[in-house]
């Protein structure tokens, strides 16, 4: 452990330093003002728990679950409270979901609930004997709750193995659930008829000193059937992404892979420099953000790299969560309260935003508006500039 600490700091102290070397004047140049917008607050909520997931926004309901608290409906428009769902049990803060009908969440007690968008009022509810602490993945129809083991406020149990449920989302019939080799389950992806999961798993004998075991399987979406397992020691899966023939990850070793959907070899595999937090997947590109302030566009089929940004301001102001595509741009919050948008095709500053927000998440877009929270509890929405 020891070992894993001092690489872990090496690698960071290193990075920061090229960080240092390189921020030159081409950096300082994009700082020109003309670059500059500010930030039309609309609303402001304070709850009484940190945010540790992205709201998400549907219809005109904004979805944030402050920890500890109950699960919030607020107004898009003015921040005002539809309703609250707070189960004697409890929700986990980073296990909810929503398409444009029902709201579904992860509870303490080890169940799934839906609840109604519009009235807040629970529909159905599953017992799973399972802990869900990740979204759920919602697609045509089904809800797919990834369970684990391990985690926040949980015994530790890597021995245990976790299973994935597929559930109807209209009444919570149980169309399938397979018991895997993970003691914990990242949020699955979806491409075509292939439902790809990825996790960690307990190998007492494997001595790896930085990451650990962990696999990715492709299954049938109809039936949860295998059809083939990448096995690995990229440690602990932060996120999975699938899109035609690749499908792509990042792990706790912080190297971006993508694998072959049909038979699940790995294709390639490409360092990110830095810690890197989530990606994010928009047709057969990548997008993501390392701690070294670099933002990188990555083609999924070479892992070439089509462009990349140097954040400005200072060294460790990399982007928190995943970076939002919405239209022709990428737009993200970074760790001291920037707002940036990129132009996604070639990753030039179109516009930056200060703000005095400290987050823990991403933001979230929802037309001009932009919602995010803090970890204080406060919860935000600003209008885009024009």
């Amino acid at each position: 452990m020891q070992s894993t600490l001092w690489i872990v700091f090496e690698r960071g102290f290193l990075f920061w330093l090229l960080g240092l070397l390189f921020f030159n004047s081409a950096a300082f140049a994009e700082l020109n003002p003309k670059h500059s917008r500010d930030l039309k607050l609309l609303w402001e909520y304070s709850s009484k728990g940190a945010i540790n997931q992205a709201p998400i926004v549907r219809k005109n309901i904004v979805l944030v679950a402050p920890s500890g608290q109950a699960l919030l409906a607020l107004n898009l428009a003015n921040g005002q409270v539809f309703w609250k769902y707070n189960p004697q049990s409890g929700i986990w803060d980073r296990a909810f979901a929503a398409d444009q009908e029902l709201v579904f969440a992860g509870t303490r007690n080890a169940e799934l609930s839906a609840i109604d968008l519009e009235t807040g009022k629970l529909r159905w509810s599953v017992k799973l004997g399972f802990q869900l602490q990740v979204r759920p993945l919602l697609h045509e129809g089904i809800v797919y709750a990834a369970t684990t083991q391990v985690g926040p406020g949980l015994p530790m149990r890597p021995e245990r193995k976790a299973r994935l449920f597929a559930f109807n989302a209209e009444d919570g019939t149980l169309l399938w659930s397979h018991e895997t080799l993970y003691y914990a389950i990242q949020t699955p992806s979806i491409s075509g008829n292939t439902i790809y999961i990825g996790g960690s798993y307990y190998d007492p004998e494997l001595d790896i000193d930085e990451g650990g075991p962990m696999a990715i399987q492709a299954r049938t979406v109809k039936d949860g059937l295998l059809k083939w397992t990448y096995f690995g020691e990229e440690g602990f899966i932060k996120t999975i992404y699938a899109a035609g023939n690749e499908v792509a990850f990042v792990g706790y070793q912080d190297f971006v892979n993508a694998l072959d959907t049909q038979s699940g070899k790995r294709l390639w595999r490409k360092d990110t420099g830095n810690w890197v937090p989530a990606l994010s997947g928009n047709k057969s590109m990548l997008y993501y953000g390392s701690a070294n302030t670099i933002v990188h566009a990555q083609r999924m089929a070479d892992g070439e790299r089509i462009w990349e940004y140097n954040i400005p301001w200072g060294s460790f102001n990399y982007i928190l969560g995943e970076p939002f595509v919405t239209g022709d741009q990428l737009v993200f919050l970074t760790q001291r309260g920037h707002v940036l948008a990129l132009k996604l095709k070639t990753g030039e500053l179109l516009w930056s935003a200060a703000t005095d927000i400290r987050s823990r998440t991403g933001l979230t877009l929802s037309g001009n508006t932009i919602v995010m929270g803090d970890d204080k509890g406060g919860i935000r929405a600003y209008q885009l500039p024009e």
